[in-house]
């Protein structure tokens, strides 16, 4: 068959040489796809001479089965296209079968073979509904995608109310956007004694792709990192549950969520991703380990994870994560980075977090921390930063950086916590902990902890407003735990007061934040302070990408970052360097010394006071008591 101009194929045929000339075009009927198949591999045809066993397969639209992916009205349907079709009623006759080889399909089973495909947006397995067993199969894709959020040209896609179940499977993707595991939906999957390993695009196909689709061939540098593909993301209501599993990624992101639906109700986050006995690595230059945003949490147990940047990333309302069961994280550059957060909460328990700069940095946000015989390893030495955020945004080439002065906000407390009304998901929280808190306990830390926040715009929230019963805003939380401990940032019991939709005819207004910090049964060797934040350079784009979260901390004294210190349990902290607090307590089993056994000078307000246990509030300055130096013969 030899085709010099557009052929339409009304219907599925086979072939055994096939000629494509300079301006042939194979296509399908109007409301078809079609797919070409040539030794069992799916190609995209360009011109030339194909020879062998040849399909050519017209497939039916399917229904997308990613939630808040189907066409608007008016709209073309996506070319979902898959070498199986799985759905609630079984196996589909719409399956482009000839590109699955040397395996068999049975009913809720999938076992053997191997799927393989070169053409773009092809994804080898659909799975839409019902409950399935995938064992012993090997996919190799090596297409793009015109959209990985939509799941377009995933290894696998699983969505609807799907349940399925991966072992002993090999996914090795090469292509732009060409995700190994997308899920959607309400769709569980488990994985289990299996390889997932994406490649990106090469500078070549990354440059052929932009002049068809501009910027859409690459993530943009707001994150710090740069590339063309995730390993696998997990998208809407959907989860993961990884086990004894090697995923790879050289770009981007490894085990990314997005596309999470708005929660339709109050209540807890929930996990999308749980990875246990695993090895995660981003392997190339640029990119992170996981991501979590919106009302995720992702789980490591006994799990590796290496990123080149951040290993971990946080995004907005209540997002979290857990490291425990002796995990290891690793960062090129930063441990985890938290962006928008409201107070999610980040739980490391038994486990290490290492990283070339800073272990935690949380941009104009107020997550809350809880570390438990962890083992930080900072190469900066800095724990915990705090600073305005440097995010440009999308769309933005660049962002001017350390533009704000802090000015002092009368109406700001920066002896205790903060409790304001918030809106989370729509829903008004009539008080919320509106201060980063922080407790590390049973461990020894030897670094420093800074908060650089100035009156730069934070995430938007609501205005101070008398708390429930006519007490004051700012007061204790209701019904929560206590500041800093595990339970988090102390939300009411209950269905908030407001529910979905916010409170009319309330404007927004921008807190300054305090770091609250406990430490409990801790040594620690550092220094902990209030700061002037500061960029190397001052503005941040494309060409210095790598400026971004890129901040060098000098003590000063507070204005408006708060530094809100609790020591307790038979704590020791031996001070470094200069350190300006707002508040201390000491509690009668704590001590505060210096590394060479010189006495310690506080002042507080400017006034000289012992460094013993007690309550303490105002401006404090703690430092090694200064020695006159010798005359020199």
């Amino acid at each position: 068959m030899q085709i010099n101009d557009i052929c339409l194929v009304n219907e599925s045929i086979s072939l055994e040489e096939l000629i494509v000339g300079p301006n042939g075009r194979l296509s399908a009927p109007e409301g078809k796809l079609l797919t070409v198949v040539v030794g069992g591999v799916e190609i995209d045809p360009a011109p030339g001479e194909y020879t062998g066993d040849i399909r050519l397969v017209v497939t039916d639209f399917i229904d997308a089965p990613i939630e808040g992916m189907h066409a608007r009205p008016g709209d073309p349907p996506e070319p979902y296209r898959a070498a199986l079709l799985l759905g609630k009623d079984g196996p589909s006759e719409n399956s482009v079968s000839a590109a699955y080889a040397g395996g068999t399909v049975g009913g809720s089973t999938v076992s053997g073979g191997t799927i393989a495909s070169t053409g773009e947006c092809f994804n080898s397995m659909i799975v839409s509904g019902g409950k399935y067993e995938i064992r012993d199969l090997t996919i190799k894709n090596c297409g793009h995608s015109t959209d990985d959020g939509k799941g377009l040209g995933a290894g696998i896609l699983a969505g609807g109310d799907s349940e399925t179940v991966l072992e002993n499977v090999t996914i090795s993707n090469q292509g732009i956007r060409n995700d190994a595991i997308v899920t959607g939906g309400t769709a569980k999957m488990t994985i289990k004694n299996s390889t997932l390993i994406c490649a990106g695009g090469t500078p070549e196909q990354i440059q052929a792709v932009h002049k068809i689709r501009p910027g859409k061939a690459c993530m943009t540098y707001v994150s710090g990192g740069w590339g063309t593909t995730r390993a696998v993301n997990v998208q809407n209501d959907s989860s993961l549950y990884l086990e004894n599993c090697t995923v790879k990624s050289d770009s981007w992101g490894v085990l990314s969520t997005d596309g999470i639906s708005s929660k339709k109700e109050w209540g807890p986050v929930k996990t999308r991703i749980y990875a246990k006995d695993c090895d995660v690595e981003l392997n190339g230059r640029h990119g992170y380990g996981s991501y979590s945003i919106g009302d995720c949490t992702n789980i490591f147990d006994h799990t590796r994870m290496y990123a080149p940047d951040v290993a971990y990333k946080v995004a907005n309302e209540l997002a979290g994560g857990e490291f425990i069961g002796g995990s290891e994280i690793i960062g090129g550059r930063f441990g985890v980075m938290w962006q928008s957060n409201q107070g999610g909460k980040l739980i490391v328990k038994d486990s290490a977090i290492r990283s070339g700069r800073s272990t935690f940095i949380a941009r104009s946000c107020f997550p809350n921390i809880y570390c438990e015989n962890a083992t930080l390893e900072p190469g900066n030495r800095v724990i915990l930063q705090m600073f305005d955020s440097d995010d440009p945004g999308f769309g933005k080439s660049e962002v001017e950086v350390d533009t704000e002065v802090a000015v002092k906000d009368p109406d700001h407390d920066v002896t205790k916590p903060q409790y304001h009304p918030v809106s989370i998901w729509g829903f008004e929280q009539p008080e919320w902990c509106t201060d980063l808190q922080a407790t590390f306990k049973d461990m020894t830390i030897i670094g420093d902890f800074y908060n650089g926040i100035t009156n730069a715009k934070k995430p938007m929230m609501m205005p101070a407003m008398p708390a429930p019963g006519g007490a004051p805003a700012g007061g204790p939380p209701a019904g929560g735990p206590p500041a800093g401990g595990p339970g988090g940032p102390g939300a009411p019991g209950g269905k908030p007061a407001g529910g979905p939709g916010g409170m009319p005819g309330m404007n927004q207004k921008n807190y300054p934040i305090n770091l609250v910090l406990t430490l409990d049964n801790v040594k620690l060797e550092g220094v902990i302070s209030a700061s002037k934040a500061q960029h190397a350079v001052k503005t941040i784009s494309g060409s210095n990408r790598k400026e971004i979260y890129q901040v060098y901390d000098t003590p000063r004294p507070v204005v408006n970052n708060g530094v809100i210190v609790t020591l307790k349990n038979g704590t020791e902290w031996t001070i470094v360097g200069h350190n300006y607090l707002s508040a201390l307590h000491i509690d009668e089993t704590s001590v505060i010394k210096t590394p060479d056994g010189c006495d310690v000078e506080m002042t507080v307000d400017g006034v000289e006071v012992p460094c013993v246990p007690g309550d303490y509030t105002g401006d404090i300055f703690i430092q090694a008591k200064q020695l006159p130096t010798p005359a020199m013969f």
